[in-house]
């Protein structure tokens, strides 16, 4: 049987493993199709546009969908 300290540090193993691999994934631009290159770019430009209060206000609006369900 194996203990917790061992089993812990497997999952940690395959933890950093995953998140090494969907790293390198994502960061791979040549991989994404141009659409998905440009949707990108429009998301940051989104995001500097916005002010604080529209971000509270998107991110409140969010939250009040995740509870209703």
């Amino acid at each position: 049987m194996r203990s917790d300290a061992q089993t812990s540090d497997n999952f940690r193993k395959k933890r950093q493993k995953m998140t090494m691999v969907d790293a390198a994934a994502h960061n791979d631009q040549s991989a994404l199709s141009p659409a998905q290159q440009l949707g990108s770019l429009g998301g940051a430009a989104r995001a500097r546009r916005l002010t604080a209060e529209q971000r509270r206000e998107i991110a409140q609006k969010a939250a009040a969908k995740r509870w209703e369900r």
